[in-house]
């Protein structure tokens, strides 16, 4: 994750506490409160303010002072122009404020400033009350990482993609899945855009072992398609079945009309075909912002469950900034429109009367209410389900 707030760069002390030993520094307890921090959390006053995009918004004293419980110190307050303070935490020579985002290109003044009592803060019981709900909710976050720590070993996860081996988006997600299980990845030698659910059937299939970025990760290329490499994957690579097969991070949507072109789909396709849970992921070009927020959120969420017989969950992220999004939108339905009009253009006329023509597909943002086009271009995550055949 990359990180914004104040002091993120030397945030390295240790819990005191020895109920938060998972949280090994403040940069994980953001990692956790990101999830967590909601407009219930949210200063009564701030809450017109509160977004997902500004979700530190309101937050400062309930999580100082619960920073304060994990990592010990003190808690001080910036003074602001309405007369509140706006609390941040200083232990020994790290000071760090996990809630700074909410003041964007604003310079706060990190010094002789006044210490904050929580004894005077949760005089307001509806604060002390925001402060419980914070530590409860951490609190059973840590209980549930735990449970799904211990049952990481019997989870069998292979994922491919359709940009090939080397993409970015592919190893970002084998990164983000390690925390979940055994990670397998078996992805194409070379980028296989657009081959939808096709498989080699006359053509061997070469599979080679390859070093990859990510420590832990079973990494091989495959000279077929997405789909050959969830069928040879799972069938001969793999020492045993997976349990769930992640397509992706595709460079570029795949959504509305797109997603029965799409290899990233159809991998995803073939593993549902074979009997496997799957989920194929999708980004806007040039910004990740958002699939870095919202990506293990995601994988949380769906990597255990079953979108049905015959289905697949399928989830784009939006090409926006993180400020921009408007969080996520779930059980979206396939767009019947395209993001691209089709269209060919002439690049030459061949000997014998023959015409050589390219794909020249026109730009437009036309797509229907509630589906999963309309979800991206309006700066939303959308998660959805599309059917396989049946």
């Amino acid at each position: 994750m990359e990180y914004r707030f104040y002091g993120w760069e030397t945030a390295d002390v240790p819990p005191i506490n020895e109920e938060y030993k998972d949280i090994s520094n403040p940069r994980e307890l953001y990692d956790r409160l990101s999830r967590i921090w909601c407009e219930y959390t949210c200063a009564p006053r701030m809450r017109d303010r509160w977004s997902r995009a500004n979700m530190t918004c309101g937050q400062c004293s309930i999580t100082a002072f619960l920073a304060q419980d994990i990592f010990g110190g003190m808690v001080y307050g910036v003074p602001r122009a309405d007369g509140n303070y706006h609390c941040y935490n200083v232990v020994g020579d790290c000071v760090f404020d996990l809630t700074s985002e909410q003041f964007g290109d604003e310079k706060l003044c990190y010094e002789g400033n006044p210490v904050q009592l929580r004894e005077a803060h949760f005089q307001k019981e509806e604060k002390r009350e925001r402060y419980e709900y914070l530590k409860k909710q951490l609190e059973e976050s840590l209980n549930k990482s735990m449970k799904e720590s211990l049952n990481n070993n019997s989870r069998r996860i292979l994922i491919t993609n359709d940009d090939g081996i080397k993409a970015e988006g592919l190893v970002r997600l084998a990164s983000a899945a390690l925390k979940y299980g055994e990670v397998w990845v078996v992805a194409p030698a070379s980028e296989r855009s657009a081959a939808s659910h096709s498989i080699a059937l006359r053509s061997p299939v070469d599979v080679y072992p390859v070093e990859f970025p990510v420590q832990g990760v079973h990494a091989f290329s495959c000279s077929g398609t997405p789909a050959d490499c969830v069928r040879v994957g799972s069938i001969s690579v793999m020492t045993y079945k997976p349990d769930v097969v992640l397509s992706g991070i595709n460079f570029g949507y795949n959504t509305a009309s797109d997603i029965q072109y799409s290899a990233t789909v159809g991998a995803a396709f073939e593993a549902e075909f074979q009997g496997y849970r799957a989920i194929a992921f999708s980004e806007g070009i040039g910004v990740h912002d958002v699939t870095d927020r919202y990506l293990d959120e995601i994988l949380a969420e769906l990597i255990d469950s079953d979108a049905g017989e015959g289905r697949i969950f399928n989830v784009n992220f939006p090409q926006c900034t993180l400020e921009e999004c408007g969080g996520v939108l779930r059980d979206r339905k396939v767009s019947r429109s395209m993001l691209y009009a089709d269209g060919y253009k002439l690049l030459e006329k061949l000997p014998g009367g023959g015409m050589r023509y390219m794909v020249d597909g026109k730009y437009q943002e036309i797509a229907e209410d509630g589906t999963d086009l309309r979800a991206v271009l309006d700066g939303y995550v959308s998660v959805g389900v599309v059917n396989n055949i049946s």
